[in-house]
């Protein structure tokens, strides 16, 4: 039974051999998943900061300004969001109490379309992507344990003493180029992730926060105003028909 074993079973050889000859391409694969998901972060947290600001810009606070950058952007929407409840409460002071219900129904329709929340799957990616970094110096380490283990599991007595040679210098070039390649990517990525990606996710993430805070409040005031429920019903001249939709309204 163990000799059958042994013949079905593969050999160390036909599984560290294999892994050692493309352990280089292992870790570059590992690398491009990174650059993608990058990309994917960087240029959502794009998007983000131009769907909030297009709101703000093109139905609150009519701003003008489209700034390109990241930076300007973000600066954008900052500034929008510290002027959002002061000058839109100003403008809804000067509205009739319909325009008001009008306002308070766009609010909420906004807010229950998810404007201001930060995509699941982008989270999801910038998760994947920061928690992959430190996987660079353990497939770094990782190849210098093949490396060292094919060294060790090669028979030297039938091969010459070139042959033994070659195959100390292939183990040996291995070893160290995958602890190149391990540490230099995660170096790449840290500062990569450091410079454009935490940095801008993060500020998306506060953002979020902060603008639906803000939100809030505007609702909070728009819905505690002395006359939003009372006035805030358009005039007709039928008297039951006002009945009827200040049932249908308070209902």
């Amino acid at each position: 039974m163990p000799e059958q074993l042994k013949e079905i079973l593969p050999t160390w050889d036909q599984i560290l051999l294999p892994l050692r000859d493309h352990f280089s391409e292992i870790i570059f694969g590992v690398a491009l998943i990174e650059i993608l998901l990058a990309l994917i972060v960087f240029s959502y947290n794009r998007h983000y900061l131009h769907k909030v600001g297009r709101w703000f810009r093109d139905d609150v606070l009519k701003e003008c300004s489209k700034p390109s950058s990241m930076l300007g952007r973000w600066l954008q929407v900052e500034h929008l969001l510290h002027t959002f409840r002061i000058e839109y409460v100003q403008k809804l002071g000067c509205k009739t109490p319909k325009q008001r219900r009008e306002e308070y129904h766009k609010l909420t329709n906004e807010k229950s379309h998810a404007v201001f929340a930060y995509g699941k799957w982008a989270r999801m990616f910038f998760n994947l992507f920061y928690d992959l970094i430190p996987m660079f110096p353990m497939l770094g380490i990782l190849g210098t344990v093949v490396a060292i283990a094919c060294q060790f599991g090669t028979t030297t007595e039938t091969l010459d003493e070139l042959d033994a040679m070659q195959s100390v210098i292939r183990n040996f070039g291995m070893a160290i180029w995958t602890t190149i390649f391990g540490i230099g990517f995660s170096i790449l990525f840290t500062v990569i992730n450091a410079l454009f990606i935490e940095s801008g996710t993060q500020k998306c993430f506060e953002l979020e926060k902060t603008a639906q805070q803000s939100l809030d409040e505007v609702l909070h005031l728009i819905a505690s105003h002395r006359d939003f429920v009372a006035d805030d019903l358009p005039e007709t001249d039928a008297e039951p028909d006002k009945n009827a939709r200040d049932r249908g309204g308070k209902g």
